[in-house]
């Protein structure tokens, strides 16, 4: 049964997104994504079951819907006494058997007269048309017709102007179990729509009866004086303004919208009514003057005429209708259904094009980084170096410049290689801990830009819980990974942080170079300028030989991050099929209904 295929469709549904990505961000969007799918298979589930309890299979069911006033109950009692309708024909026998019995009365049964009387009024034609007081009908009535061998129900629905919040689960629980609502005007105008919080009667309409199987509207013309009904409804002009009417009908609820009638519902009342209070018998009185007979009256109304069509051709075939509008109603369940869950589809679509926007944007901008922290070390690192170098040419110069003896050269030249060598090494110490600590600002900003920013993709629901999210996001990971390499980098960079051996380095590079000198302040200052720049050279290479080698090691950890950072698109992907194969499962599932529904 199709109730059965769809309660285990939802079953499915629950089940196809249950998916864990390794992206937080990604795992707290698909959690949403996956309330939002059980909230819409929880809704499924009670509209279906709703429907299989409540839905009409054994009688056409016709519901009049309006605004207040509109005269919906004035066409159904018209009809009641055209179509005889069973209680119609209880209530006039009852009036027959409460005239008889006044007849018999004596004149000495004044009180009893007068209880007779009242009961009369409960039972006379027109007692359920509205006063003209807000909200007459507050109550669903249902009447039963046969015709022809044919059943069929109309239902009189409370007006949808009035506080119809009291009776608002009474208006839409009639409009779903009808097979075909007629929406009835005294106005041959568009219904309007209001700006505001308030619903206007066009979004009502659209509410309650965009999902329907056959919608017609009736522009009942109200024609409570004789000179008002013309042998035509309609003039040239309300014919306009009726298929202005037809026109957003149909814009707002689809190709479900059928036409329009139009008709004046209370001259036709007064032709066909028999048993009436004293009020509508003057206006009959009045009618009938310028008519002349009850039939004259009846045709000017073009009740017979709706009321002939209603029975010869809304309500043939009725029992095919009811399952092709039942069947309907099953249908647009599901479409919308589709339309949600393909809007989920396409959500990730976007996110899809947008991650893998974000993805190379956050790797690009890391590498960026990276580079640049490079860049920085050998620019401080070469500050330092000639810095040290300017220090050490200016110290051995001035005591070159004394005349001193080689021996005492080497001793100073020795000395001050050594001092200005841990010098230089404290002062890219501080720089480079300096611009480390820049680079890890700079990477926990990116991490926290890619974070904010895929929230931001991943769409409102996700924008709704960003504080938190940002909380919950732990970037340190990645981070530390990276400053962790970064500073044994620094480490092994700057030979260790053991004074002896940056001592032990000055000394093997200088000790060749000393043998030998002859005291003579030029050759002193050439050997010297020699050494300097062999041990800047030596210095410079090993530098170098340690940035290679360790950014090496710092750009496998960086590749690592990045790949643990950025959102696996494949699980986006994953995502997208999981909803995509809901959405085929419900089209296919449509698709059967409307096929088998003829539709």
């Amino acid at each position: 049964m199709i109730y059965d295929l769809i309660l285990d469709e939802i079953d499915i549904l629950r089940s196809l997104l249950k998916i864990n990505t390794e992206h937080e961000e990604i795992n707290i969007f698909l959690k949403i994504v996956q309330g939002r799918l059980t909230s819409i298979s929880e809704d499924l589930n009670n509209s279906i079951k709703s429907f299989h309890e409540n839905a009409e299979w054994e009688t056409f069911t016709i519901a009049f819907y309006g605004e207040t006033n509109a005269g919906k109950s004035t066409i159904i009692e018209t009809l009641r006494i055209l179509l005889n309708e069973p209680s119609k024909l209880q209530e006039r026998d009852k009036i027959k058997q409460l005239r008889e019995t006044l007849s018999n009365l004596t004149a000495t049964s004044q009180k009893d007269y007068k209880q007779i009387s009242k009961q009369l009024l409960k039972f006379c034609d027109g007692n359920i048309i509205g006063d003209g007081r807000s909200d007459f009908t507050q109550e669903v009535i249902k009447y039963q017709f046969e015709c022809d061998g044919q059943n069929f129900a109309l239902l009189d629905l409370p007006g949808i102007e009035g506080q119809e919040e009291l009776v608002l689960s009474k208006i839409t629980d009639a409009v779903k179990k009808a097979h075909a609502v007629f929406y009835i005007t005294s106005k041959p105008t568009p219904p309007q729509s209001v700006d505001g919080n308030s619903l206007g009667v066009l979004e009502k309409i659209r509410k309650h009866l965009k999902d329907h199987t056959e919608v017609y509207s009736i522009f009942n013309k109200r024609a409570k004086n004789p000179q008002l009904l013309k042998s035509e409804i309609v003039d040239e002009e309300e014919k306009e303004s009726l298929l202005d009417l037809d026109n957003v009908m149909r814009e707002n609820i689809g190709e479900q919208y059928k036409t329009h009638f139009s008709l004046s519902a209370y001259p036709g009342f007064l032709a066909v009514s028999d048993y009436c209070e004293e009020k509508f018998e003057k206006s009959k009185s009045k009618f009938l003057d310028k008519f002349g007979t009850k039939d004259n009256l009846l045709f000017a109304s073009r009740i017979k005429e709706f009321s002939d069509w209603l029975t010869n051709e809304m309500i043939n075939n009725g029992k095919e209708k009811i399952k092709k509008s039942n069947d309907k109603k099953v249908y647009f369940i599901l479409k919308k259904i589709e339309r949600e869950i393909d809007d989920y589809y396409k959500e990730f679509n976007n996110i899809e094009g947008n991650v893998l926007k974000e993805n190379k944007r956050f790797k690009r901008n890391l590498e960026d980084a990276v580079e640049d922290y490079k860049r920085q070390i050998f620019l401080e690192f070469n500050e330092c170096l000639r810095k040290f170098e300017g220090r050490v040419r200016k110290r051995i110069y001035g005591e070159i410049e004394k005349e001193i003896s080689n021996e005492k050269y080497e001793s100073l030249l020795q000395d001050y290689m050594k001092e200005e060598v841990n010098s230089f090494k404290n002062s890219l110490d501080d720089r480079m801990k300096k611009l480390t600590i820049e680079f890890e600002e700079e990477i926990n900003s990116l991490m926290k830009k890619s974070s904010i920013f895929l929230c931001d993709i991943l769409g409102s629901e996700v924008s709704k819980i960003n504080s938190k999210l940002h909380l919950e996001i732990d970037n340190d990971d990645e981070c530390g990974a990276i400053l962790e390499k970064v500073f044994e980098f620094i480490a092994i960079l700057f030979l260790s942080n053991n004074p002896p051996g940056w001592l032990l380095f000055v000394a093997s590079v200088i000790s060749s170079f000393i043998d030998g000198v002859e005291e003579d302040d030029i050759k002193q200052k050439n050997n010297a300028n020699k050494n300097i720049e062999k041990i800047i050279r030596k210095i410079s290479e090993k530098f170098l030989e340690n940035v290679e080698k360790q950014f090496k090691v710092l750009e496998v950890q960086i590749e690592k991050s990045i790949k643990k950072k950025l959102v696996n698109v494949e699980q986006i992907v994953m995502i997208k099929k999981a909803i995509n194969d809901i959405s085929i499962r419900f089209n296919n599932l449509s698709r059967n209904i409307k096929k088998e529904g003829n539709f």
